[in-house]
């Protein structure tokens, strides 16, 4: 059987992408969560397996179970004791979760746009998103979820477009695990009875049929699918789901945060927080196409009514994907922190709606030059491609492997965002630091200092070996090297002999100090955060 272009170049673009990720996952830190979450993931196994109640108990019982336990169960399945091997194999599950996802979305694009090519370009947007794509291989919390919140979008206009018991109960698990990450995965529930009501009101169908059949069963199975990939809520399913929702909704985070200059309590975070982090952290080619294309959709449906339906309808449900709950973070004044990690999930939706602005854009391209050659037109598609891409390109390839830290140019650039927004907040680059000071320094043993957890943490990345010759010591007068982090500074630190500073693009997000004997290493203290 002959393949024509659209099956092999797919194949050969997922494959290529999935050989980068695995040749790279072990480039990437120790985020501040992951040894708290893998504890988390040890306490759910134990509950399963030795019945032990610890979870019922458990401060973060409130937490999605289900990736974790994925993770942990991982971990005793292979016999992993070395922790650079389990958070190696952590990194490297994640990531394949999210190059799943990305599959998944392709084949979404291939619903809305019809065209494969488009497709193609919705996931190479969707990689070619600095912050998501460095996330996608540590962030076991936020990356799941958008990749399961993905796969359930699926499912979703799979339900809608056949009708059938089949979809209703796939897309009852696939909801069921969005919910089991993260209880903002019950929205699923909405924008299903949306989608369908919207499909119904149009085609002229009896919704009430389909509400009385098909939706029932969507909703009961994802009940029981909720209850059984969650074990928290095995002990008293509803009295525990509500608390969670409950915990989750105004989560009771009460750090603060640096967020355009000022140090903000996350309880009390403007309006504004959302929008501006999602505003200056994605590229801005995206953010135009984003707008172009909720024109081009209005505009359209306006005009052409029903008529325009057939063509248009899918992009109703990534506009309630994308804007439901972010209005529903800004009403409920829900708490959120850490840039906008919390709201990955509604990206893809963006995305979406991106490629549709440049789907209109480029037809009004090929309008402007019709009667030019096609070889002419060919050449500026690529053209065109090369001028969305090559600039992203090459900033993930000078911030590797801190993506995370990506800032675009409304606020100048990684630069421009330095001492006004949070930079490497989970604490990435501690192990690139470890490691620089290991190489550099030949002592047997080696104290440090450090007032933050990843410092600590990271060493759990290197090799048995090197963390035996590492030392934590509890008064920076008792250590060889001090730590600092720049997650919500607000200038440079008074130290004197900085011995190494991680950089991205010329600008510091960590900073290494030692003392030398008989040397003082502190002119002045100051303090995270302080002026």
């Amino acid at each position: 059987m002959k393949l024509s272009l659209k099956t092999i170049i797919p194949i050969i673009y997922f494959v290529f992408f999935l050989m980068i990720g695995i040749s790279i996952y072990k480039h990437y830190g120790l985020s501040w969560d992951e040894p708290i979450q893998k504890g988390y993931g040890e306490i759910i196994w134990n509950y399963i397996a030795d019945h032990d109640e610890q979870l019922l108990t458990y401060r973060d019982r409130h937490y999605g179970a289900f990736f974790e336990l994925v993770l942990y169960a991982s971990e005793k399945t292979f016999h992993l004791t070395d922790t650079q091997k389990i958070y190696h194999s952590r990194h490297l599950i994640t990531f394949i979760y999210f190059y799943i996802s990305v599959i998944f979305f392709y084949l979404l694009c291939l619903f809305f746009l019809k065209d494969w090519r488009l497709a193609l370009l919705g996931c190479t947007m969707l990689i070619l998103s600095p912050r998501i794509f460095a996330h996608a291989f540590y962030n076991s919390k936020d990356i799941p979820f958008l990749s399961s919140f993905i796969i359930a979008m699926f499912t979703l206009v799979k339900f809608a477009d056949k009708k059938t018991w089949f979809w209703a109960l796939i897309h009852a698990v696939t909801t069921s695990i969005c919910i089991d990450i993260r209880i903002l995965g019950i929205l699923i529930l909405p924008l299903t009875f949306s989608m369908m009501f919207f499909n119904s009101l149009f085609k002229k169908e009896k919704f009430s049929i389909f509400i009385r059949n098909h939706f029932l069963t969507y909703i009961v199975g994802s009940f029981i699918f909720t209850i059984l990939f969650q074990p928290p809520l095995w002990n008293d399913p509803i009295k525990s789901f509500v608390a969670a929702f409950i915990v989750m909704a105004k989560f009771p985070w009460g750090q603060s945060v640096l967020f355009d200059g000022e140090i903000i309590k996350a309880t009390k975070l403007p309006f504004s927080y959302i929008p501006i982090w999602i505003s200056i952290t994605t590229p801005l080619v995206y953010l135009f196409f984003f707008l172009v294309g909720i024109i081009d959709f209005v505009v359209k449906v306006i005009s052409r009514k029903n008529r325009a339906y057939a063509e248009f309808h899918p992009f109703v449900l990534p506009l309630l994907w994308f804007f439901v709950p972010l209005l529903s973070i800004i009403v409920f004044r829900s708490t959120v922190y850490d840039a906008w990690r919390q709201m990955f999930f509604i990206y893809p939706a963006l995305l979406l709606l991106a490629i549709l602005g440049i789907r209109f854009s480029y037809k009004v391209f090929l309008k402007l030059i019709q009667s030019l050659s096609f070889r002419f037109i060919k050449a500026t598609s690529f053209v065109f491609v090369a001028i969305i891409f090559s600039p992203i390109i090459f900033s993930m390839i000078t911030y590797h492997p801190y993506q995370n830290v990506y800032f675009n140019k409304l606020v100048g650039g990684i630069s421009g965002a330095r001492f006004n927004f949070e930079m490497d907040y989970w604490g990435l680059s501690n192990k690139q630091a470890l490691e620089y000071i290991l190489k550099h320094d030949q002592s047997d043993s080696i104290k440090i200092y450090a007032d933050t957890t990843p410092a600590r943490t990271n060493r759990f990345l290197l090799s048995p070996e090197q963390q035996a010759r590492l030392s934590y010591v509890k008064l920076r007068e008792e250590a060889d090297y001090i730590f600092g982090g720049y997650r919500t500074r607000k200038n440079e630190y008074h130290y004197k002999n900085e011995f190494y500073s991680v950089r991205v693009k010329g600008a510091k997000i960590l900073s290494v100090f030692k003392k030398n004997k008989g040397q003082t290493i502190l002119s002045t203290p100051v303090k995270i955060g302080q002026k």
